[in-house]
């Protein structure tokens, strides 16, 4: 089935689950004028650790709880695999080459750059957030539009008082609806998850990483520490020539704590919407900004843009819920996160955006997807359907057909029949980028972060955000 007939499908299910009615009456995923908004997203999420998305470990009941009241897209893909850039599109609809926000060179959108938050506010939203730290911070932008804003590094329990509390003041104020965005950074390395959470690591493991996960979590469980986020990679990591399968294996196990200690918080927060009556008129949307490698390529962390690292989770819960749930394999992006939201509460997109609204589903086929890699300027990946092109350079490319590889391990441009498709991506490609530097032109060039607190400079050259260039 073509992922328009499927998303037509989707839309049919949802209107016969409440009855068959029309769709301006029964449509869960309709537009709903001046609703409440929350957005959630979960910093280096793995789409293939959920059970939403088949992982069999059980490392996310209470996000598979969600996604069973909620719209999942099985195919969101992350336009970078780096935190300011991926979350900069998310908050703008526009791609990394246009908003200017790249890993390694510290700057600010342009005035002219509309966020997400901003245009709620405009319309009547009370806008509040609260992030994590590192590069989600006033220094690079993304307290615009907030009018309550709060970002400082801290595991998800100790952010939890701050949410119940502002979780408790309801969906509407005296003066308008709310919109309140959280971010963790709680399955980022360093993996280190607490005691409670650390179910899926090897017992009798010895290796080198045991004792650095010891002495990490006692810092990171002191109350009243400040956390580094840059000092708790730099003393993580040990040579990772080093590392060994065992090792590997143990960083694996560790992660997956750190993702059901993530959804263990979200749950918590979770509850207190649903108690304070967010559930009854809230859109929540949950997201994550990009995955994580374990050598499937050789490398660790997010340093590529294989699937492992660009597939995320997009699950949408509109007001009141979706009975049943349902799922659509219709190409999303975090690209299109922005326009989703501000089209799911009645209001229309910015003139100059690239992304596009994912609802109504029936109105949408396979879009482009563009994502660029942190590591360096020229890599970047443009994918249509399941047609995958990595370009590294002039010459320098591999081609991936995802319905065959998902895995991305045949790279058929080292065959000796190049695929059909691989020019008229590669054309695709270069329309895209010739469009970013239109837009880019009209919107302006990305400003200067200006004067940054030297902890914080230290703090993002240790994660490898600011470049010495």
């Amino acid at each position: 089935m073509g992922h328009q007939n499927q998303s037509i499908a989707v839309l049919a299910a949802l209107l016969c689950a409440l009855g068959c009615s029309s769709a301006d009456d029964a449509d869960p995923l309709r537009p709903r004028p001046g609703a409440p908004v929350v957005l959630i997203s979960i910093d280096t999420l793995r789409a293939d650790r959920l059970g939403a998305y088949g992982n069999t470990q059980g490392l996310t009941p209470n996000l598979d709880a969600f996604a069973r009241e909620a719209l999942v897209f099985e195919q969101c893909w992350s336009a970078a695999n780096n935190t300011g850039p991926s979350h900069m599109t998310i908050m703008t609809g526009l791609l990394p080459d246009v908003h200017g926000i790249r890993h390694g060179y510290p700057s600010r959108p342009a005035e002219a750059v509309s966020m997400l938050a901003d245009e709620l506010r405009q319309a009547g939203w009370l806008t509040s957030a609260l992030a994590d730290g590192a590069f989600v911070t006033r220094a690079f932008g993304f307290d615009r539009g907030f009018d309550r804003f709060v970002s400082r590094l801290q595991p998800f329990s100790q952010k939890l008082p701050t949410l119940l509390q502002w979780a408790a003041e309801g969906p509407r104020a005296p003066d308008g609806p709310r919109m309140l965005f959280v971010h963790t950074y709680e399955p980022h390395s360093p993996y280190v998850p607490t005691i409670e959470h650390d179910l899926f690591t090897d017992p009798d493991y010895d290796g080198q990483m045991r004792p650095i996960v010891e002495r990490i979590r006692v810092a990171v469980e002191d109350p009243a520490g400040r956390l580094n986020l840059g000092d708790l990679e730099r003393s993580f990591w040990p040579d990772r020539g080093t590392l060994d399968e065992a090792d590997v294996r143990y960083l694996r196990g560790l992660y997956d704590g750190d993702v059901l200690q993530a959804d263990d918080g979200v749950g918590q927060l979770l509850d207190a919407l649903a108690e304070h009556g967010w559930y009854d008129e809230a859109w929540i949307f949950i997201v994550s900004d990009h995955g994580e490698a374990f050598r499937e390529h050789g490398t660790y962390e997010h340093r590529q843009l294989f699937s492992e690292e660009l597939s995320v989770p997009l699950m949408v819960r509109p007001p009141g819920g979706v009975r049943g749930g349902a799922r659509t394999d219709m190409t999303a992006r975090l690209l299109d996160v922005a326009p989703t939201i501000l089209h799911a509460v009645g209001l229309a997109s910015p003139e100059l955006v690239q992304g596009r609204s994912l609802l109504p589903l029936g109105e949408r086929v396979d879009r482009p997807v563009y994502s660029i890699a942190g590591e360096s300027d020229s890599y970047r990946v443009f994918q249509i359907g399941t047609h995958k092109l990595h370009w590294r350079g002039p010459g320098k490319s591999e081609l991936y057909d995802l319905a065959v590889d998902p895995a991305e391990q045949d790279d058929l441009a080292q065959s000796s029949l190049r695929p059909s498709w691989a020019s008229n991506a590669t054309a695709a490609m270069k329309e895209i980028e010739a469009e970013s530097a239109a837009l880019r032109r009209a919107l302006g060039e990305p400003g200067s972060v200006g004067t940054i607190d030297p902890q914080v400079l230290d703090e993002l050259r240790q994660l490898g955000y600011l470049s010495d260039r």
